[in-house]
Formats: C-alpha cells, structure tokens, sequence
C-alpha cells in the first residue's frame, strides 16, 4: 500500500465534520484537542462545525483557527423533533453543501482521537482496494441500525462515491403500521 503523501494539497486534505447540538460544544472542543495531538499534520485537516443549536458558544474554536487547514462553521438548523433524525438531517446539510474535498469524515462530538497518526492508517486502510469507500465504526449485532455499514460516530469516506450513492445520515424509521425497522431503498440497493 502506497504511503500518504502528506503535502498539504486539496487532494490531502480531511474534511472532519460535526454537528453542534445543544450543550455539545465543549465535548467538540475537546475532541478537536485529541485530534491536535495524534493527527500526523494539522494542516491536513479542515474542521466543518454544523450549527444546530442555539446555546452553543462558537467563541470556544477561535484557538483552532491558525492551527488546521481551516475551522469553518456553517448552519445546518434542524426542526426534526426525534433527536436521531435531528442530527442525521443536520449532517446532511453539511454533507451535501460543505463536504468538497477527496476525503472527508463524520464524528460525533463526544470522541477522542487516540492513535498516533490515525489520519495515515486511515487513509491507507480506504485506498488499500479500489472497492473501499468508506471505513469506520460499525454497529453490534442485532442493533437497531444498518450492518456492515459504518455508522454516524466517526467514519472517513471517499467523498465523492458517497454522494454519488446519494447518501443520507438520516437514521432507520420504524414503520408503526408495519411493525418493523424500514430505510432508504434507494441507498440500500447501492451498499448491500
């Protein structure tokens, strides 16, 4: 597997993007710090902070600012009332508007970077087979969510492939009338 050249081009650059929800930007800023520390080179990264609260204090990230690629907050106000699909109509927003470099990922605001270096196993993991699109956290077994797909918490992607897929972060609805768990037949039909 080639090494990752880490020249700070456009074509090196990781997207990271998060929503902040209420009372969640202290946990983003303290991920960020995690990321600071393990992430082979700052200037790398381009942190993408979706608004979606009203109590959040963005002041918080002006000491990122000089640090990375970039620290650009955007709007992505949801009035979905269910927490999950809130969140995942927040990140679609970014998604869709904000994400325009090769690689991007998604991470919830509660997460720490914890390897040395992340940033490069990451990408060699994505690029090690031509069928790879994305990688990340999965969901156990017999949970409520999509399997042997990577979910919301934190997964890099090509990003290109996966708006192509015309991805969605929205979550599975249950169908009440029917009893069971339904999802996007139009993704699903393209990942499985």
């Amino acid at each position: 597997v080639p090494k990752l050249n880490l020249e700070s081009s456009k074509n090196n650059i990781i997207q990271i993007g998060y929503i902040c929800g209420p009372k969640s930007f202290k946990y983003i800023h303290f991920s960020i710090k995690t990321i600071l520390k393990t992430v082979s080179h700052p200037k790398r990264i381009e942190i993408l902070i979706g608004n979606n609260c009203t109590d959040c204090d963005f002041s918080i990230f002006n000491e990122f600012k000089n640090k990375f690629y970039a620290v650009r907050i955007h709007n992505t106000h949801s009035n979905k009332v269910h927490p999950s699909h809130n969140h995942g109509e927040a990140f679609d927003k970014l998604f869709w508007k904000y994400f325009d470099k090769k690689y991007g990922m998604i991470a919830d605001s509660d997460i720490a970077f914890l390897k040395k270096k992340w940033d490069i196993h990451l990408i060699n993991l994505l690029n090690s087979n031509s069928k790879i699109a994305i990688v990340g956290t999965g969901n156990p077994i017999n949970y409520a969510k999509f399997q042997k797909f990577p979910s919301v918490f934190c997964s890099i992607f090509k990003t290109d492939i996966l708006k192509k897929c015309n991805i969605t972060w929205k979550p599975w609805m249950y169908d009440i009338n029917n009893s069971k768990y339904v999802y996007n037949e139009r993704i699903s039909s393209k990942l499985f």
